[in-house]
């Protein structure tokens, strides 16, 4: 995701566009625990918040969210298989979060994909620790990519911003 965000920054600068990249809410929402809803609800929040601004304001040409609403919409059905929210609440924050009114200010999301090994290697490369995170686990990376992938072929019809790449075989240049 990185490397991806960094080679379209500078791409699109080189065209005499106007981009801003937005911090991932994961490194700004840092004050609830990882381990519950709310912490994606706060990560949510604070996307929603930089896509309402930037939708109406003719500060930029692009902006670049690492994560935003259809993230927040699959890691709903993350909490609820961990019994951590209702059905119902699954479904409202799964709602809202695909309503027009936002979506319809998302001119592409791209889903970024990578077998869990590979991401566990990618992940440790860059890592001061061996120690495994609470979602950087083999484990958790699986039923996420399951995840997006189930989403992606799910919402694609409806949603035509949506792309999904698989990541896993190709080095950080390509």
């Amino acid at each position: 995701k990185s490397e991806t965000t960094k080679v379209l920054y500078d791409s699109l600068r080189k065209f005499g566009l106007r981009v801003d990249v937005q911090q991932e809410g994961a490194e700004v929402r840092n004050y609830v625990s990882r381990d519950t809803a709310e912490y994606n609800i706060a990560t949510f929040t604070y996307a929603l918040n930089l896509l309402l601004h930037y939708s109406n304001t003719a500060e930029t040409d692009v902006v670049i969210f690492n994560r935003c609403l259809f993230d927040f919409y699959i890691w709903q059905e993350y909490w609820y298989t961990k019994n951590r929210l209702s059905l119902e609440e699954k479904n409202i924050f799964q709602s809202f979060a695909l309503s027009r009114l936002l979506v319809n200010k998302i001119d592409l999301c791209l889903f970024m994909t990578c077998e869990p090994e590979e991401a566990m290697r990618r992940a440790q490369r860059v890592s001061l620790t061996e120690r495994k995170g609470g979602t950087t686990n083999p484990q958790t990376i699986k039923v996420l990519v399951d995840r997006y992938k189930t989403v992606f072929a799910k919402l694609t019809p409806q949603f035509q911003q949506l792309e999904c790449r698989d990541t896993t075989k190709l080095n950080e240049n390509q």
